[in-house]
């Protein structure tokens, strides 16, 4: 039994367009399906939101419902207007100063508040950051998931590393409420160790709003 993976929107000629396996043929086993989308998490959602496509697939040109394919199909189709409103959402909740927070918003920029032992962290954009290394370290620990990140807290840590709690939007849209920042400041983060190169999952606790930064209690 074969499948194709389909862009539901119609091209420039009216026809819809089956994406194509690394041997450049297009039908799918199950298995083969079910890999392929797994293995592609890293880069082509992204691809998908941005060309605003939708993604379904088909055994001879009809939609099929299947429980394996319709989880990873509901990470593919989340549209970039709905990651764009969560991502300003988040940023929003984070009580940022004014600055940091349009330019996080408008231009997209990855901002991190840092640890430098005052009761409020300092804010800095990514590009020629001190630990901008470390920063898009933790970021691509991330993108194997699928994950968007939109927001680090730096923290410095006895044997000389650092922790970078990277803030982050995950593919899995029914989970998006919990992610989000509580009313007692826990939040879903990925947590890069520098000394260690490795990034563990899970919940930190944060303040927002001080002096327009966000700060990491626990």
């Amino acid at each position: 039994m074969s499948y194709k993976l389909m862009n539901d929107i119609l091209d420039t000629k009216g026809f819809k367009v089956a994406l194509a396996k690394k041997d450049g043929s297009y039908d799918f086993t199950k298995e083969e399906l079910i890999d392929y989308l797994h293995d592609n998490l890293m880069t082509l959602p992204g691809k998908v939101r941005a060309n605003h496509w939708h993604l379904v697939v088909e055994k001879d040109g009809v939609p099929v419902k299947d429980a394996d394919f319709d989880y990873y199909l509901a990470m593919y189709n989340i549209t970039e207007e709905e990651m764009e409103t969560e991502r300003v959402n988040r940023l929003k909740s984070l009580r940022l100063e004014e600055t940091a927070l349009k330019d996080a918003i408008k231009n997209k920029t990855m901002w991190i508040s840092e640890n430098t032992g005052l009761p409020w962290n300092a804010n800095y954009f990514l590009s020629g950051y001190t630990y901008e290394k470390e920063v898009k370290r933790a970021m691509e620990k991330v993108l194997p998931y699928g994950g968007v990140p939109y927001f680090a807290i730096v923290d410095h840590v006895r044997d000389g590393g650092i922790w970078v709690s990277l803030l982050y939007i995950s593919l899995h849209k029914e989970y998006w409420g919990y992610e989000r920042v509580s009313r007692e400041g826990t939040i879903d983060s990925g947590v890069y160790n520098s000394a260690l190169d490795c990034m563990d999952f899970g919940q930190i606790q944060i303040k927002v709003g001080l002096g327009g930064s966000v700060k990491r209690v626990a």
